[in-house]
């Protein structure tokens, strides 16, 4: 797995700068990928830069269920890390816009995150 998430990250690289969009459907920033990615591969300080543009950029374009999925990839990623407090917070907001539009899987997998930080979750 660390083989192909390296091969992967190097391989977004270009792109980085670029939103998958196919004109029917859309898969997220190309940086949450990357994030993805570098999360996979415990590069930490690599991680966050990604997941940081990726969620201001569906923020800031209304694109709702990308940005959930990019809080809850930064949640994952922090919480392996061992950084409760912030999986937390990047958990809750994915748990509220998935809440809010139906995302049933990012609800389910930020749930116990979220919930980490008030005594309960994992």
């Amino acid at each position: 797995m660390p083989a192909v998430a390296a091969l992967v990250y190097e391989l977004l690289e270009p792109w980085q700068d670029q939103f998958v969009w196919s004109g029917a459907s859309g898969y997220g920033h190309v940086r949450l990928w990357r994030g993805v990615a570098a999360a996979t591969l415990r590069r930490d300080d690599e991680a966050d830069e990604p997941f940081a543009s990726a969620c201001r950029f569906h923020d800031d374009n209304g694109l709702e269920l990308w940005s959930a999925r990019s809080q809850l990839g930064w949640a994952q990623s922090l919480a392996a890390r061992g950084e409760p407090a912030r999986a937390q917070e990047h958990a809750s907001r994915a748990l509220e816009l998935a809440r809010t539009y139906g995302y049933g899987l990012i609800a389910a997998l930020a749930t116990p995150i979220a919930g980490a930080g008030a005594g309960g979750g994992a």
